[in-house]
């Protein structure tokens, strides 16, 4: 098996690597639904990724509020010396695979989190109620895709 970038992944990885597969087959049937992704400002690290795969390939419709814009690689710069307080920077940040190799990089998903297609803000409101409303706009959405 061989990656985007002509690494071996199987060499690198191993013949038993997650699957058990030497490699992967292409899919026979493909998902073509549409796709509504819940995300909220709770959901951070893996719960940016995905929303931002699903966003950037056109796979899924985002509904609720930003997400926490967690992830990337976080490193210790130094100690202050007299407040011992420790610097840490974000020095690697993630994004989607770029068949043209550009890249914004003004705007990572990192400390932005990334923004939904339908806005949708949780309220006390909905607490109290059981989160009634959420469920009804979340359905409401959910049906305009199919239709």
């Amino acid at each position: 098996m061989t990656g985007r970038n002509g690494t071996d992944l199987v060499g690198r990885l191993g013949p038993n690597f997650a699957t058990g597969l030497d490699y992967i087959l292409p899919a026979k049937f493909t998902f073509k639904k549409p796709v509504l992704l819940l995300i909220d400002e709770l959901a951070g690290s893996c719960g940016d990724i995905i929303p931002m795969i699903m966003r950037d390939n056109g796979l899924a419709t985002l509904f609720g509020k930003r997400t926490m814009g967690l992830g990337g690689n976080v490193e210790t710069g130094i100690v202050l010396p007299n407040s011992q307080a420790t610097v840490k920077l974000t020095r690697g940040f993630f994004y989607t695979y770029s068949p043209t190799g550009t890249y914004d990089l003004n705007n990572p998903t990192e400390n932005n989190g990334v923004l939904p297609h339908i806005p949708y803000s949780h309220t006390v409101d909905d607490t109290r109620a059981g989160y009634v409303k959420y469920v009804n706009e979340f359905s409401k959405a959910a049906a305009a895709l199919v239709k």
